[in-house]
């Protein structure tokens, strides 16, 4: 036996032994660190020895390890070793691999460290996104009260959550609020209702790509309760299924790009369905959608065509093109009505809306959350128990851009910044970091939305002095109008019915008034209507003169009535605080005041009704300009006998006297402004104050230290440093939870605080993303937060998906109160039952502007509104224990550059408009929770905004909740002004308690930890912190005996398991790698062996030195008789104490890991966020009487195949043959995106079905006879029970099949989706021959879709695949595909010949959207360029790839295309217009998917690097030069490839040159270039030269590879030579002296233009300055950027006057700030025109390089001595940099449309030379305006002058589209004046902008027979007839000419 073992390789024993001991080693730790991860998610534990195989593995270990020591010590005391061997334990220790072995733990335990160090950073990001609570409770004494304050209303019997039950409610009070906040805003002949079994056609891509909410942190996945189809016949209207599935397949090329396209489905791609589908009576709807949200404003965007030209808020061309048609379609009868839903929260402008008279209704849907297609199907019908009866949030304009708020929205930049600004190198880089050099002005103060516009309206009436009625702010060119300006105002909404008001009365009570009204519906529906309250308020001499402003109206109150039946009435009562009449008086008294005066308390049913009441009662009316009488019987005027200035100037809660807190942010009062103050809109003068972009400056040193990131905060001097960890009450130890009944400021609290640590608290301030930590010293649980604002984003697990509230501007449209706090308490039911306590909603903000990101979020643009809606839902979601984070505090009005820009308003404007919501949310709705804002408030964060957060949020309005900032963590860590140090330092001083930081730290102030007053302020805030956590859900399920203590998370866990099993491994290889240089070194070897074997050993290695023979020989010698190697007692003490220390380096890192992760007590358990066990839905008591409701309506089997009820044995098809089709072998349709083919668990499968619209299977089946077969379905299951039909529309042979199968739901929390079950239909009716059966998926959505595996048919007659092959090639007829096994295809298209490859790199590109094709878009998996291929084609809409060769005789060749492959088959023709010669190709060739074996195939199933071939088949070539090309003719993503080659199969000679055989005798130019003339430094330009070659045949062909030189630039006496092969020809050009360059700088785009005596320099819209007559001191200066220095020529352009003026004697002129003198003089003019300009030379100067300031200066206050002027312009030899020439450009070709501006940038002039096409008199269509047209004795058309609306109209036809440049010839006039500020141009309906000018005539006597040509610019023609109609659009004199015609110059034939 001894024998025997001797013989084992103990070596390798020892070896695999150790590896073993290590694996198993780490497994064990590994499966303890899963599990009990597993374990914590619900909140249990377990032990190192929970279940069997956790102790087999440990047996394993123990016995590996023994089997390790064991042979190790059998090594050394048994082997035999010839003392030849040398150190034979360096046989097992070899140092290399033991080296690199702990070279590699070292490693990884540096990783281990860096990387868990991030991820602790993270740690409350990660447990957010994880779901994870790091707090565990200790269990609970047996007589404890347990707090359960906030409770479920909807609980089962057993006390459990009724899921279902709570959803129901919440979809049915998200239902009515959506369907009561749907806005009518037209009702043409009640063309709504609908009326029962009306149909329906819906239009509208947005019908598939709903904008249910905004986008954002707070977006959510919306799973709609029905799809469209459903809701509409659920209220009994017919809709049309198959216009709405075609738009459905549409949808994957037409996504939403947000905020910048709509990317609408044109007509053309839904004509033929729409034909086919159709019906006479149906009603069309149309919806439109925009949607916007954070991070991203709505500013001007170029990736869609819209009526109004980058402006996304109105209708994109292809919208009004498809509304057009639907009008074409109702005026030939047939549809019968037109409507249009508006589903956006940003506000639409009309301008364009308003003129589609076709559109029978219209409603604004807003953004209805997951009842947005059962709310817009119920206001539609008018069926179900909630009634349309909303009122517009906001107003509703016709050009969004003249609102006053849009001069400064946006992206503004400091005009000059210090470089003292912090990280100005970071500025722009990143998304996410502080903007520390952009600013906005809130310059229109208080008049923001229907307080701008019913004020500048009632002044228009009253007050001509204000300039209401100015141009200024209008949007036309004529005086200001609010009929031109408001479509729909404030509070507006139409009904179904109408209401009568009657009994109008006010009553005074002691701090309020109530406002009294009957209500009576006198219409024939059910309706409700809102009661709205308006306030006017006195405007004084004494507020003129302080600069306080006062709107017309403000809303003070409003009610919502009951539903009413017809003829039923009801009283409503309007309680109206006092306090509403103060007003803020920010200059002076710096308080609220209440002013004398006559105050007026309206009702109307909208803002503008209200003031129009008021003007009734006034005793104005329509003849006095009102465009609506009032009625003066709803308004109660109120007299204020006396000024009372103390009333409100103290706070009506706190007594706290208020005063001034934002002067920092008023640029008229803040000490870092002094130098730029400004002027805010003034109803005083509206013409002068109207905002224009407000220009900053931040060089004041105040102003930068004030931008700065905070400063050190010293600590007072009085202040003490609080105790830590000290118990100081009476009743010993506290816990949160014995504090509950006390209030905030109980001295316990002090007790309570007292006991944490600093540590504590500052982990606590910290915490705060999605969480807010507990604290074990106190026993506070800590609780998780969720994104809102319109629902939980997290979804309910025992249902499945989430719950989407309206949004929030939805919500302000019911202008209900109770409704709105109800949808608060709805919203808190679904926080309490998924286990939350904090939600980031609502919002609090005003809609500053129509274009801000996230309006979407908040309630309206007006702050009362705000203010009682925002109270209300505050009110229901803290009734549920919620604490609300209401956003952003404050100001944080737009997007761009939030993070930090610098806001600056009035103080009257912050307190009225900005911070009115937040103010009656904190005082009535008692709000426990505000976000502080991003941005800055002046110059100060306002999270670090004492003024803001403490002494108005707190003092103020007694706040004691929460603020916490906006997110400063993960992509959001660079927002240096909120996280610097000394900023949080300031923040907690100023009131800011909690940052949402990812990880909480409990070094997180370690700067400040010994200065009291930071560490004072750190306990107030977590004071404040505890308290609300103390009153909220969290607190549910704990007692005053509970006690929490912080554990590591199962992730924590993993990191420090890593980390001690990296020591483990590291100590271990370590021990070994020193013990393996030991055994290795002659003193090793000698202490561990016994000294004989030692001896030999040495002996032996000093024979080292030997030839090896002679080694041998002694060796023999010297051990005839060999010892065994025997370890000596040292040698046995070091093994021992070796394996003893491995043994301890893995132990005791085990040892350390288990203390670090214990969990503490093992009664501890998880903590929930309530005492109700977790949510299950209720049980379902079983009925004595089955009653089956899935029954086949043909069979009458059950289709059930799980009931086992007798009723139901007999099951539908049973008995039958069953055939089965697999779904993979289906014709697979994309829908929104890509279906999947997949295999799992040895099943192939469709997938990406879900939450895919327009996704569909098609099998085609053949039946051998008609039968009568069940169709039967593999899916998937889902987490919730489904109706197979309300998924996916199924139909066999175009029938609908309906059926009541249900998937039955997995049972838990979680789908299977790769579980398959069969799902039995019914029965279908087959046909003989070949059937078709179509599943397409309805509907998107979280739970929309299955994976689908196969379908059955249970048949009795034979059924099999349908194989059809139509890929043929229309020339020869044979197969094109390959892979087609067909026998009838066997024979495919091919040609036998020679192949000619020709690479598509070489090829010629053509340009798309996206620019050039590009080449060597290949991989590096393929080296030394094997495969070249050409690529950025994808959604390069129109790029191209040309191929050109040659054939030598007329031939059919077959053509071949290699390109790569996607993931799914494409039609090649589908992503490829193929020409050949012109002709259009027409192929039905496929590009294959990408092989899955495949070594360069990509996550998402595409091979974008190897190419495969495609066979377009035969193809005719000509004898000579051919062309192939290949056009990108989609935008879709997915149908695109790279181009490798195409190949050309021909018997002929095929060549890339043309062919010849002849020789070459010669070169000669036969056609000289275009450009033969040059100047000195030009280059020598090739274009339109031809070169012809001579051969000695007698034959001439032209050549294009030809080369020439010189190539560079060109000098004085050049010749070219042309070289062609061998042969050269020379080309003799004029090369003369460089000439000047002429730049041309309009005026009105100077860089500054400053006032002088006279004011303000005014710019006319003619494009010419004026006000410089007499305006001394006025000035204009322009910024010249020379690329060097040198000489250059001024020349002014000036009105003409009738005397010479010496121009000295009018301007003084700087360069550089030098005064320069000019001695021009001014020559007279015949007649003089201040319309009429005149180039005058002024003289030479020298500019230097850069930036040269030029600046004309008005001399004199003479009106003799001053112009207008048009324009400066300068000739020079040098080259000036950023000149554009003049502004008069085409919108369409951008090219310059004035004839006479000679810029060397405007010599390519839009005017084509093409054919004039000439359009008389006679040939218009005239309609009357004001006045009626004439013609005039020389055929012109008169009386255009003051004929406003009258039309002008040609009609032209076109043979293709084309541009043309279109020309009109009218006379001139007095007056130089843009065309089409007096005259619309509309072409097709498309209104064109142009900067063409009129010029003035050149005598009064000429002036109505004077005519000449205008420029307009392009226009677009359709192929066919076009409508050209110029419109006059003002009563206003002068802007009209009389007009002789219109030309058009065109390239194709007009008529």
């Amino acid at each position: 036996m001894k024998n025997k073992l001797k013989k084992l390789p103990i070596g390798i024993i020892a070896g695999i032994s150790a590896i073993m001991c290590f694996y198993l080693t780490v497994a064990f730790i590994a499966i303890y660190i899963v599990l009990n991860g597993v374990e914590a998610q619900t909140g249990g534990s377990i032990t190192i020895f929970e279940h069997w195989y956790q102790i087999l593995i440990f047996i394993f270990d123990i016995l590996f390890l023994g089997t390790l020591i064991a042979s190790l010590i059998f090594y050394f005391k048994n082997k035999k070793e010839n003392v030849v061997n040398k150190k034979p334990l360096a046989k097992v220790f070899k140092r290399s691999p033991l080296v690199l072995l702990a070279s590699f733990f070292a490693i990884m335990l540096a990783i281990s460290y860096i990387g868990g160090d991030i991820m602790l950073a993270h740690e409350a990001a990660i447990n957010g996104v994880l779901g994870t609570n790091p707090y565990k409770k200790i269990e609970d004494k047996d007589n404890a009260t347990i707090i359960n304050d906030y409770k479920s209303d909807f609980a089962n019997e057993d006390g459990s959550f009724n899921d279902k039950k709570m959803r129901e409610n919440s979809q049915e009070v998200a239902l009515e609020a959506a369907t009561e906040g749907t806005v009518l805003l037209w009702n043409n002949e009640k063309a709504l209702p609908l009326k029962e079994n009306e149909r329906v056609s819906l239009f509208g891509i947005a019908q598939a790509n709903y904008a249910y909410l905004g986008e954002g942190s707070g977006q959510m996945s919306v799973s709609p309760k029905d799809n469209l189809r459903n809701a509409f016949q659920n209220v009994g209207l017919k809709f049309n299924t198959d216009l709405f599935m075609h738009y459905a397949s549409l949808l994957s090329s037409h996504k939403r790009d947000s905020r910048r396209a709509v990317n609408e489905v044109t007509w053309d791609e839904i004509s033929d369905k729409v034909s086919s589908s159709v019906l006479s009576d149906d009603v069309a709807i149309m919806t439109i959608s925009r949607v916007a949200g954070e991070h991203y404003d709505i500013l001007p965007t170029n990736k869609d065509s819209f009526v109004d030209v980058n402006n996304y808020l109105d209708l994109s061309v292809t919208e009004k093109s498809v509304l057009d048609h639907l009008g074409k379609m109702k005026k030939n009868g047939q549809i019968k009505k037109i409507v249009l839903l508006i589903n956006s929260s940003n506000a639409l402008q009309f301008k364009n809306i308003s003129k589609l008279d076709y559109i029978d209704s219209c409603l604004w849907v807003g953004m209805g959350g997951t009842m947005s297609f059962n709310q817009i199907a119920n206001v539609l019908s008018n069926k179900g128990e909630y009634v349309l009866s909303g009122h517009l949030p906001d107003t509703f304009v016709y050009d969004n851009k003249n609102a006053p708020s849009y001069q400064n929205f946006g992206d503004i930049t400091w005009r000059n910044y210090s470089n003292e600004l912090p990280d100005l190198n970071n500025q722009g880089k990143e998304v996410y970091a502080s903007f520390n050099i952009k600013y906005i002005v809130y310059q229109e103060g208080i008049y923001v939305g229907y307080k701008y516009y019913e004020t500048r309206y009632e002044d228009s009436i009253l007050n001509s002095n204000s300039n209401a009625n100015s141009n200024v702010g209008s949007s036309t060119s004529e005086a200001w109008n609010y009929s031109n300006e408001v479509a729909y105002p404030f509070g507006y909404g139409k009904s179904y019915t109408e209401f009568e008001y009657s009994n109008y009365n006010v009553e005074e009570k002691d701090d309020h008034y109530i406002v009294k009204i009957d209500v009576k519906n006198i219409g024939e529906e059910d309706g409700k209507d809102a009661i709205q309250v308006y306030l006017q308020k006195p405007y004084t001499q004494y507020d003129k003169e302080h600069n306080i402003e006062k709107s017309s109206v403000e809303l003070v109150g409003f009610a919502k009535t009951k539903k009413l039946a017809p003829n039923e009435s009801t009283s409503v009562e309007i309680s109206i605080p006092k306090e509403e009449f103060k007003t803020y008086d920010s200059y002076n008294k710096k308080t609220y005041i209440l002013e004398k005066g006559d105050y007026y308390l309206s009702i109307g049913e909208d803002s503008h009704m209200a003031v129009n009441n008021i003007l009734s009662y006034k005793g104005k009316g329509i003849m006095d300009g009102m465009d609506k009488d009032g009625d003066k019987n709803f308004v109660n005027k109120i007299t204020i006998e006396n000024d009372d200035y103390e009333t409100y100037s103290k706070s009506l809660v706190t007594n706290k006297e208020i005063t001034n807190q934002f002067d920092d942010t008023d640029l008229n009062l803040y000490e870092g402004s002094s130098d730029q103050h400004i002027t805010y809109l003034s109803r005083s003068n509206w013409k002068d104050t109207f905002p224009k972009k407000v220009i900053l400056d931040c060089v004041n040193p105040i102003m930068v230290k004030d931008m700065q990131y905070g400063e050190e905060v010293v600590a007072n001097e009085d202040d003490k440093m609080p105790v830590y960890e000290t118990v100081t009450s009476s009743q010993g130890s506290l816990t949160l939870a014995m504090l509950k009944d006390l209030e905030f400021d109980n001295p316990l609290w002090e007790d309570l605080l007292n006991q944490m640590s600093k540590e504590e608290q500052e982990y606590l301030m910290s915490y705060g993303l999605h969480h807010i930590a507990g604290a074990e010293s106190i026993s506070a649980p800590g609780l998780k937060s969720v994104d809102g604002p319109a629902g939980v984003k997290s979804a309910n697990a025992a249902i499945g998906t989430t719950m989407s509230f309206p949004g929030e501007v939805l919500l302000a449209a019911t202008f209900d109160q109770d409704l709105v706090k109800r949808v608060g308490i709805a919203f808190g039911n679904e926080i309490l039952h998924v286990g939350y306590t904090g939600i980031y909603a609502p919002g609090g903000c005003i809609h500053r502007s129509a274009y801000s990101g996230r309006n979407w979020e908040y309630f309206s643009e007006d702050g009362f509104l705000s203010g009682k809606m925002l109270a209300s839902e505050v009110e229901g979601l803290q009734s549920k224990g919620a604490i609300v984070f209401t956003k952003h505090f404050a100001l944080n009005d737009q997007e761009t550059n939030r993070y930090g820009v610098a806001t600056f308003a009035n103080e009257q404007s912050i307190r009225e408009i900005y911070l009115k919501a937040f103010e009656i949310a904190v005082r009535e709705g008692k709000m426990n929770g505000v976000m502080s804002s991003f941005n800055r408030i002046g110059t100060t964060w306002a999270g670090a905004h004492i003024g803001l957060l403490t002494n108005v949020l707190r003092e103020e309005w007694n706040f004691n909740g929460i603020v916490e900032t906006d997110s400063c963590t993960g992509t959001t860590d660079s927002v240096h002004h909120m996280t610097n140090i000394h900023v949080k330092a300031e923040g907690l001083l100023a009131g800011n308690d909690l940052w949402m930081d990812g990880g909480g730290s409990t070094t997180y102030l370690k700067e400040y930890e010994n200065n009291p007053t930071v560490m004072l302020a750190l306990r107030r805030a977590c004071h404040r912190i505890l308290y609300i956590q103390l009153h909220s859900n969290a607190m549910n399920g704990i007692t005053t005996s509970t006690r929490i203590i912080r554990v590591q998370t199962w992730w924590e866990k993993a990191i420090w398991t890593t980390r001690y099993m990296m020591i483990a491994a590291l100590a271990t290889t370590l021990l070994l790698t020193a013990f393996a240089f030991f055994v290795n070194s002659k003193y090793g070897e000698t202490l561990i062996y016994s000294s004989s074997v030692g001896k030999n050993i040495n002996n032996n290695n000093s024979n080292d030195d030997k030839n090896t023979q002679n080694n041998a020989n002694d060796n023999k010698n010297n051990n005839e008789d060999p010892e065994k190697p025997k370890l000596s007692k040292t040698g046995i003490t070091l093994i021992c104490l070796l394996i003893a220390a491995i043994s301890t380096s893995i132990i005791v890192p085990i040892a350390l890991n288990n203390k670090h992760s214990n969990h503490g007590n093992n009664n501890s358990t998880s903590l929930p966020n309530s005492t109700l066990p977790p949510s299950t839905d209720p049980s379902i008591s079983i009925p004595t009487e089955h009653n089956c409701e899935q029954k086949c309506p043909i069979c009458g089997g059950c289709l059930d195949l799980s009931c086992k009820e007798e009723a139901c044995l007999r099951k539908c098809g049973e008995g039958k043959e069953s055939y089965a089709f697999e779904a993979e072998e289906a014709k697979l349709v994309k829908g929104k995106d890509d279906l999947k083919i997949a295999t799992n668990n040895n099943v192939t499968y469709v997938g990406g079905l879900n939450n895919n619209m327009g996704a569909s299977l098609t099998f085609d089946i053949n039946s051998s006879n008609d039968e009568v077969a069940t169709l039967v379905v593999s899916v998937s299951k889902r987490k919730k029970e489904l109706l197979f039909t309300d998924m996916m529309l199924v139909t066999i042979n175009g029938v609908e099949l309906e059926s009541k199968a249900i998937v039955t739901s997995t049972g838990t929390d979680k789908d299977t989706w790769y579980d398959f079950v069969d799902i039995v239909l019914g029965c279908v009716n087959l046909k003989e021959g070949a059937n078709t059966i179509k599943f397409s998926q309805l509907s998107n959505g979280d739970i929309s879709g299955f994976n689908f595996d196969k379908i059955k048919l249970l048949s009795n007659e034979k059924l099999e695949k349908i194989i059809t092959c139509t890929n043929l090639c229309p020339i020869c007829g044979k197969c094109l595909d390959e892979s087609c096994t067909l026998l009838e295809h066997k024979e495919k298209c091919h040609i036998d010949g020679t192949s000619y490859t020709f690479e598509a790199e070489d090829a010629t590109f053509i340009s798309g959207n996206k620019g050039l094709p590009k080449s060597g878009e290949h991989n590096s998996k393929y080296p030394n360029d094997q495969y070249v291929l050409v690529g950025n084609l994808s959604e390069n809409l129109n790029a191209g790839i040309s191929f050109d060769f040659y054939a030598n005789e007329n031939c059919r060749v077959n053509l071949i295309a290699a390109v790569t492959n996607r993931y799914s088959n494409i039609i090649f023709t589908d992503s490829f217009e193929v020409k050949v010669n012109g002709q259009l190709l027409t192929r039905t060739s496929i590009i294959k998917p990408a092989s899955s074996d495949s070594l360069t195939i990509d996550k998402n199933g595409t091979d974008w690097w190897k190419s495969n071939e495609v066979n377009l088949g035969c193809i005719d070539l000509l004898k000579g030069k051919n062309n192939i090309t290949f056009i990108v003719k989609t935008n879709d993503s997915q149908k695109l490839v790279n181009f490798d080659y195409i190949k050309i199969t021909s018997v002929e000679l095929i060549s890339k040159n043309e062919i010849i055989t002849a020789a070459l005798e010669g070169i000669s130019v036969t056609t000289n270039p275009t450009k033969m003339n040059y100047e000195e430094g030009e280059t020598f330009d090739p274009t339109n030269m031809i070169v012809t070659a001579s051969y000695n045949d007698g034959n001439t062909r032209v050549v294009n590879d030809y080369t020439y030189s010189p190539n560079g630039e060109l000098k004085i006496g050049d010749r070219i030579l042309i070289t062609y092969q061998d042969k050269v020809t020379y080309l003799d050009i004029v090369v003369s002296e460089k000439t000047s360059n002429v730049y041309r700088y309009e005026m009105e785009s100077a860089a500054r233009l400053t006032s002088g005596v006279n004011g303000n320099i005014t710019i006319d819209n003619a494009g010419y300055i004026g006000n410089l007559n007499t305006n001394k001191d006025a000035s204009i200066e322009f910024e010249i950027n020379a690329k060097n220095s040198g000489k250059a020529e001024l020349y002014l352009a000036l009105s003409k006057r009738t005397a010479d003026i010496n121009y000295s004697d009018a301007f003084i002129t700087y360069l550089n700030n030098e005064e320069i003198k000019f001695d021009t003089l001014i020559t007279k003019a015949d007649t003089q025109s201040w319309y009429s300009f005149k180039e005058n030379i002024l003289g030479t100067v020298t500019l230097n390089s850069g930036i040269n300031t030029l600046k004309f200066v008005i001399k004199s206050a003479s009106g003799d001595l001053g112009f207008n002027a048009d324009y400066l312009k300068i000739k020079t030899k040098m080259e000036l940099l950023n000149n554009e020439g003049c502004t008069h450009k085409c919108v369409v070709c951008n090219k310059c449309i004035d004839e006479n501006c000679d810029a060397s940038s405007c010599i390519d002039k839009c005017l084509l030379d093409e054919t004039k096409y000439t359009y008389g008199s006679d040939k218009a269509t005239l309609t009357n305006g004001a006045k009626t047209f004439k013609i005039e004795s020389n055929n012109a058309i008169g009386n255009v002058d003051e004929n406003k609306d009258g039309k002008i109209t040609f009609k032209v036809n076109a043979e293709n589209n084309c541009v043309v440049s279109l020309l009109v010839n009218i006379s001139k006039r007095e007056n130089r004046l843009r065309f089409t500020d007096g005259i619309s141009v509309i072409v097709n309906g498309i209104e064109y902008s142009s900067k063409a000018i009129r010029l003035p005539y050149t005598s009064k006597s000429v002036e109505w027979s004077e005519f000449s040509d205008l420029l307009i610019g392009c226009i677009n023609l359709n192929k066919g007839e076009n409508t050209i109609e110029f419109v006059i659009k003002t009563n206003t004199p002068r802007y009209g000419s009389n007009f002789m015609a219109m030309n058009l110059i065109s390239a194709t034939k007009l008529s």
